[in-house]
């Protein structure tokens, strides 16, 4: 098991891991340049084939993985066996249910989409996507309370802004009308929300816009409460972030020692056998 899932634990383990990563590689890379339809047609045989070499490696990495596995429920339901079961299950699908034509079109070309996560897989190879992922999961408290306070801001600005800007109802249009006639974009509080998600993100993409004073004061509150709430997460992250980098640096500083002691060890042994050997045959 360990020379597919612990990349350092030998050199044979080290060369599966590049294999592997270059393979994802080569799997998106087809899947994006596929995506040009004259690309696509040009090599239609190349990338089949191409994605049927990936498919059998992935199918047989997981194999591989599924034999080994000291316990398959947990094995089963884990992060990253999950993503090498997606990562292959497209495939099999469209063998399943035939070509891309007729009713099972649309459905089959959605589940080609879900070969994106295959770059999901390089996290199992890569040391530091490794270390975001652990911090990103000891920050989760802390982010869910900052998503959930900036749910309430957004539902607060954005109801206050609907006041200011949806004007007046005309009954004739079915429509609320700025003063000058207009139909107003700020039609109800989910489509102000919107809005105001752009302006705290500090995206702004100017497909609706505040036109009273009320509403453009309002909105530039919301603004500058986003950029505040924009940098709380920063040293959340940053420290955990700090932490886990360290860690997992002490362990490899660990393994290294313990490995060159083992090696002098095994070299001493060594020293000491022959100087017994020696000792042997002179007497």
């Amino acid at each position: 098991m360990q020379i597919v899932d612990q990349p350092n634990s030998s050199y044979m383990a080290t060369l599966v891991a590049y294999f592997l990563v270059a393979v994802i590689l080569l799997s998106v890379g087809v899947f994006i340049a596929d995506s040009y339809p004259e690309v696509a047609e040009a090599n239609d045989r190349a990338f089949n084939a191409i994605e049927l070499f990936c498919v059998i490696v992935f199918t047989i990495e997981y194999g591989v993985r599924c034999l080994c596995a000291p316990e398959p429920r947990r094995f089963i339901f884990s992060f990253f066996n999950v993503v090498d079961l997606l990562s292959i299950a497209p495939y099999y699908i469209e063998l399943m249910f035939g070509a891309s034509g007729g009713s099972g079109a649309p459905m089959l070309r959605m589940v080609r989409l879900i070969r994106v996560v295959r770059l999901a897989k390089i996290g199992r190879y890569v040391t530091w996507l490794q270390i975001f992922g652990v911090t990103i999961q000891r920050s989760a408290n802390a982010l869910c309370m900052l998503f959930f306070i900036v749910g309430l801001l957004i539902l607060f600005w954005a109801t206050l802004v609907y006041f200011a800007e949806r004007g007046a109802w005309d009954v004739d249009r079915g429509v609320w009308q700025r003063e000058d006639g207009s139909p107003t974009s700020f039609e109800s509080i989910p489509a102000v929300a919107w809005c105001i998600i752009v302006s705290m993100s500090v995206v702004g993409f100017g497909d609706m816009a505040a036109t009273t004073a009320v509403g453009r004061l309002i909105t530039g509150a919301a603004i500058f409460s986003g950029i505040v709430m924009l940098a709380v997460p920063v040293p959340i992250i940053t420290g955990y972030l700090h932490t886990e980098y360290d860690h997992v640096q002490r362990i490899a500083a660990l393994k290294k020692q313990h490995a060159e002691t083992e090696a002098v060890r095994a070299a001493a042994a060594a020293a000491e056998a022959a100087v017994e050997s020696v000792s042997g045959g002179t007497n």
